[in-house]
């Protein structure tokens, strides 16, 4: 079983919605991407639940999504990498995959992982104003880098943050003032706070 979503031109039209891309079927594979590289492929609220499958994106694509993004099932693979506009949601049947994510926009979101996995990709704080609130552990691997290149990322009391290297730029903040646990894999290169 298969299916692709491919944007080959002009702007896809979210409308406001929630765009689901879900299966009832073991080992389902979908393809998201641009025809154009470099193109954004721009959704508003998104939710992935394939079941045991996977979603493989083109690696010149970046996927926007302006609102909510719930990683329910499957993993995800590939790609130039996820940029969150609004609260991020790791299910507990979440199975990772190597996709970079970046926390952008100037709104404050909440990251909040229900016991899944989350992907082994860089994570990236890049925004011009707001907070990433760590609602929960934000558990990634220890060989996973963590930039934190403008904004803030918060974690909120008894959100534990295991990492790999860890990069804050001068415009960055990483913010502990609990009794959050920070396990670090690499070495802290610290321009901001």
């Amino acid at each position: 079983f298969g299916f692709q979503f491919t944007q080959t031109g002009g702007t896809f039209n979210h409308n406001g919605g929630t765009a689901i891309f879900d299966s009832i079927h073991p080992a389902f594979s979908m393809a998201i991407g641009a025809a154009v590289p470099g193109q954004r492929a721009i959704f508003n609220n998104v939710i992935f639940n394939p079941l045991d499958g996977s979603i493989a994106f083109s690696g010149a694509t970046v996927f926007q999504v302006n609102g909510s993004l719930q990683i329910v099932n499957g993993s995800l693979q590939g790609g130039n990498g996820l940029d969150a506009r609004g609260d991020v949601t790791i299910g507990t049947s979440s199975d990772g995959g190597n996709m970079p994510i970046t926390f952008s926009g100037s709104a404050n979101q909440a990251f909040t992982n229900n016991g899944g996995l989350n992907t082994t990709g860089i994570w990236t704080v890049n925004k011009p104003s707001g907070t990433v609130t760590g609602s929960t552990d934000m558990l990634l691997a220890a060989n996973q880098t963590l930039n934190i290149t403008s904004g803030t990322l918060y974690l909120a009391d008894g959100s534990d943050l295991t990492v790999g290297p860890i990069n804050v730029a001068a415009q960055g903040r990483l913010i502990n003032d609990s009794s959050a646990t920070i396990t670090l894999g690499g070495n802290v290169a610290n321009l901001g706070n």
